[in-house]
């Protein structure tokens, strides 16, 4: 999201760099070895920290399949976004979008976060699958709404399919390798 291509300047039209090139970045690492996230129970320490870090936007990619159900977690996250005005939680919407209608799960089921599906992408010479070709087609893994209660989600969509994004030499990338630096990678999570 953040990278400002420094190591792109071969590419063919200019550097490859992130939507929000030159933002400032803070991770927090939630994961645990068997695969699964674990958040603090506190959100003011999953989000701010303490006041460690200044962060006024949330980018995650993490939630659970519960079908469109306005769970406990969604209450939790819609308190602290109400309760913290300046601050906005950006949820992809979840890849269970084969399984049709009703299928985003939380917290982008919550009522005070952004929750963004994946479209198709025009991608020239990618042959990754999951619907390359038109940006205004909702790709057909992408999670969707209504959600339980008949709310309209997710609130925006953007290409999630073919996403060239910066590649870890740690992954083996099923969609395929860019070069030594960069690999496509789909799903909402890169929307």
């Amino acid at each position: 999201i953040v990278g400002e291509g420094k190591i792109s300047q071969n590419y063919p039209n200019g550097p490859i760099r992130g939507t929000a090139w030159g933002a400032h970045l803070y991770a927090w690492f939630c994961g645990g070895t068997d695969g699964y996230v674990y958040t603090p129970s506190s959100l003011d320490e999953l989000f701010r920290n303490n006041g460690a870090w200044p962060a006024y936007i949330h980018s995650a990619s993490w939630g659970s399949s519960t079908a469109g159900e306005y769970s406990s977690r969604c209450v939790k996250m819609d308190k602290y976004v109400w309760d913290n005005p300046d601050f906005l939680p950006v949820y992809s919407a979840g890849n269970d979008g084969d399984y049709g209608t009703g299928t985003i799960g939380d917290p982008a089921v919550a009522k005070n976060v952004l929750a963004v599906g994946a479209t198709q992408n025009w991608r020239e010479g990618y042959d990754g699958g999951w619907g390359n070709g038109d940006p205004t087609q909702i790709a057909p893994f992408s999670s969707r709404g209504p959600c339980q209660d008949g709310r309209i989600k997710p609130d925006v969509s953007s290409p999630g399919v073919g996403v060239l994004s910066t590649r870890s030499h740690g992954v083996n990338y099923s969609y395929g390798n860019y070069n030594e630096y960069y690999a496509f990678d789909t799903g909402t999570s890169m929307a």
